[in-house]
């Protein structure tokens, strides 16, 4: 089979403003190296699959800024969403691109452009394991995460019987727990951090959207006969209607949730998503007094507080329990046990004339 995988780089990041803009997500930010988490992403990828064998799906507004992060892309493997219409539609374009250029045995693996794994080369041998579990036969593979720690940050799912070694059956998938929750989940022994990535056969892909989700499979079938979609994808009828009448949903929504050929590939590779500045800071180095600092800044009489400074130099004297983010002209200074609040509290600071 011809082997592809595909980035979904569209997100805005907003939980990590004020660095996280939409002109400037979270996945184009050096948060924990030198490099963009997109160009980490990358780079893992590029280890076992060459170029013309790997997609980008991002957004209209960001794909200059996108392509530019991925040069060695052919053109044509960055797709650029008309308007967001959550993953499943995205992970249907990967198909189709994946069907056109590799055929009808190709299988693709879509993963998030923005999470850490701390092992490249166990990550690669479970991406490789995965594949030939979905070009054996006709399932929809996701890698869960063993957890080490009852984490409401994540949602879980829980696997079933055994397929065969090493894969099982999906039981159940559970949206982010309560803290009492997400304990019994890791204390059960059978459920894992559910990590976003799927592998397939691209046809099953389509052929799962299409009986799980047929407004947006059938929208997919006209893309796929309206080809071809190399160079000209984004100025197709079908592909511009996709986007026009495509629901906004998840691809768990859409098809985890409801099949019966989902499978789950226990996996551990130190993943993390890094969806917060909270979660950033557990990847970070702290201090003897737990303060988490990425730039330059100045403590004393400080502890547990979480700094990022993008410029110029942050110095908190005799606080506690903060999040500091200097990032350009904006400034974040919150508590830490405010931080989830992050996303509605912008909603009021946006139009309110910066006051």
């Amino acid at each position: 089979m011809s082997r592809f995988v595909a980035v979904l780089s569209g997100g805005i990041g907003e939980r990590f403003w004020p660095a996280s803009t939409p002109q400037r997500p979270k996945q184009l930010l050096p948060l924990l190296g030198q490099r963009t988490m997109l160009r980490e992403t990358l780079e893992r990828i590029a280890l076992a699959y060459p170029p013309e064998r790997t997609l980008v799906i991002t957004s209209a507004a960001l794909r200059e800024a996108v392509a530019r992060e991925c040069a060695e892309l052919p053109r044509d493997h960055v797709i650029a969403e008309p308007r967001p219409r959550n993953t499943a539609p995205a992970v249907g374009v990967a198909a189709c691109v994946a069907l056109e250029v590799g055929g009808p045995s190709a299988a693709v693996a879509v993963l998030p452009s923005d999470h850490v794994v701390v092992d490249p080369e166990a990550f690669l041998a479970t991406l490789a394991h995965a594949f030939e579990v979905a070009e054996a036969e006709p399932l929809v593979v996701t890698l869960g995460m063993r957890p080490d720690r009852p984490e409401t940050g994540y949602g879980y799912v829980t696997r079933g019987e055994a397929l065969r070694p090493g894969v099982f059956r999906i039981e159940r998938f559970h949206e982010k727990p309560d803290i009492a929750g997400a304990t019994d989940l890791v204390h059960g022994g059978r459920s894992y951090w559910n990590a976003g990535i799927f592998v397939a056969a691209a046809r099953t892909i389509l052929d799962e959207l299409t009986r799980h989700a047929p407004e947006i499979g059938g929208l997919l079938a006209n893309v796929v006969a309206e080809g071809p979609l190399r160079g000209a994808r984004e100025n197709g009828a079908a592909f511009a209607a996709l986007y026009e009448r495509a629901p906004s949903v998840s691809f768990d929504h859409a098809v985890m949730e409801r099949t019966c050929a989902g499978a789950v590939v226990p996996a551990e590779f130190g993943w993390d998503d890094v969806g917060s500045w909270e979660a950033m800071a557990r990847l970070l180095e702290r201090d003897a007094a737990g303060n988490a600092v990425r730039g330059a800044a100045r403590l004393a009489d400080a502890s547990d507080n979480i700094l990022f400074a993008e410029e110029g130099r942050i110095t908190v004297i005799g606080a506690s329990n903060l999040v500091v983010v200097r990032s350009g002209a904006e400034t974040l200074v919150c508590s830490r046990d405010r931080l989830p609040e992050l996303r509605e509290l912008l909603k009021g600071l946006n139009g309110s004339g910066g006051r």
